[in-house]
């Protein structure tokens, strides 16, 4: 048990150092102070190390799942930090995809992690051109059948996500994990 505890403290702050280690410009309008959106300017926990479009599209995803009667989903370090893995591997393939170079597809990434499962999905996105990447992005994930099924699977209660833009092309690519651990003995 201590050996879990441990290594959960190790990877979130292995996460946060990650994720934080590129913050691209807001793109927060003068109308939307960071402070006035709920649970973005809370000190502590993973939330907190991330970059504001990330914090920005957590809390897009939660409030669309609060209007559809779901319950927000919990935000999960060691799947963000294989969120900005796959945001990496778009990167350097220059392509929107789901698997990573071995092929290997959300479920087997998570699998080879450890990280038990019983449901899981995967969105993945790319903003190109000028504009709010986060509103952007829900734009697209809502119009999209699959990715919207994904946000509203009532099944899931865990996710992690990165957004991170390419400075060579000035894309935004983005990748969120939805998770649920334990069919059997959550609430």
């Amino acid at each position: 048990m201590f050996a879990k505890t441990l290594f959960a403290v190790v990877l979130t702050i292995f996460c946060g150092s990650l994720i934080g280690c590129a913050r691209p410009s807001t793109g927060l309008s003068d109308d939307q102070p960071e402070a006035d959106m709920p649970d973005l300017a809370q000190p502590g926990g993973v939330l907190s190390e991330l970059p504001i479009e990330a914090k920005r599209l957590y809390w897009r995803t939660n409030e669309l799942r609060t209007r559809a009667g779901l319950r927000p989903l919990e935000l999960r370090a060691e799947l963000c930090v294989l969120a900005r893995q796959q945001v990496v591997t778009m990167i350097e393939q220059g392509r929107l995809t789901n698997f990573s170079p071995a092929g290997v597809d959300v479920a087997g990434r998570l699998t080879a992690e450890g990280i038990w499962w019983t449901v899981c999905a995967e969105n993945v996105g790319r903003f190109r051109g000028q504009g709010d990447v986060v509103d952007a992005l829900m734009k697209k994930w809502q119009a999209n059948a699959d990715d919207r099924e994904n946000i509203l699977n009532e099944l899931c209660r865990q996710t992690g996500l990165a957004i991170v833009k390419d400075d060579k092309t000035n894309n935004w690519y983005a990748a969120q994990i939805f998770l649920r651990q334990s069919l059997f003995w959550e609430k």
